[in-house]
């Protein structure tokens, strides 16, 4: 009887480390394990924004999937300053995802013969299809299910009001004849591995609860 009982316990135990393997949240990576589709349209410094659009996964790649901005770089004029590092996550509210500067978009106008700075941020919003919002894997993220599209922004601080950010900073002058304004956002999946996928050292106890097991058998023919 004591037997039957550490047996029992031993593919409890695989058992348990096989789940918990297929629940490890893996990533960011880009693209999504077993591929997928990537289209955009527009700018996201301009009104509109930029759609984008994913599609083509193969779920039989992982167990869960989800979309993430894996990287957004504060925008920088480049003939006053370089990268100031990148955007913090602010609020997920009515739809829209929102990242916020943490330092001013800052560039010298000549014009006006002094330095103009203002905050930015980035949203995402309008998340459409096979996608809703889901803080498991990481804040904010889109646990993904089939095809899915949404919108990337930047928007400026224009006294009291949110603004696209091309057009907020093409109304000031600047020192380079064009090119001045830099920005930089990366998309990525967070993943699951499949139920069925074997982890190394999940075989591994798995050969050692056989062993176990035989072990246990043999004791008990010859005892």
């Amino acid at each position: 009887m004591k037997n039957v009982r550490r047996a029992t316990v031993v593919l409890f135990v695989f058992m348990s480390a096989t789940a918990l393997f297929a629940s490890t949240i893996l990533g960011p990576v880009y693209p999504a394990p077993g591929g997928n589709t990537f289209f955009s349209s527009g700018d996201p410094v301009n009104p509109g924004g930029m759609s984008v659009s994913y599609g083509s996964f193969n779920p039989a790649a992982y167990g869960q999937l989800w979309w993430t901005m894996t990287s957004i770089a504060n925008p920088y004029d480049t003939s006053f300053s370089g990268g100031s590092g990148d955007m913090s996550f602010l609020s997920y509210a009515g739809g829209i995802a929102t990242w916020q500067s943490t330092a001013n978009l800052t560039f010298y106008d000549p014009l006006l013969g002094h330095d103009v700075s203002f905050p930015t941020e980035f949203q995402v919003s309008a998340i459409s299809g096979g996608a809703t919002y889901d803080t498991t894997p990481t804040t904010p993220a889109w646990l993904v299910s089939g095809a899915f599209s949404g919108n990337e922004q930047y928007l400026a601080l224009d006294g009291s009001t949110w603004v696209p950010l091309g057009p907020y900073y093409d109304s000031f002058n600047h020192q380079c004849s064009g090119g001045c304004l830099e920005t930089d956002s990366n998309g990525g999946f967070y993943y699951t591995r499949p139920a069925t996928t074997p982890e190394p050292s999940s075989l591994v106890l798995l050969g050692s609860g056989i062993l176990g097991l035989a072990v246990m058998f043999r004791r008990k023919v010859i005892g």
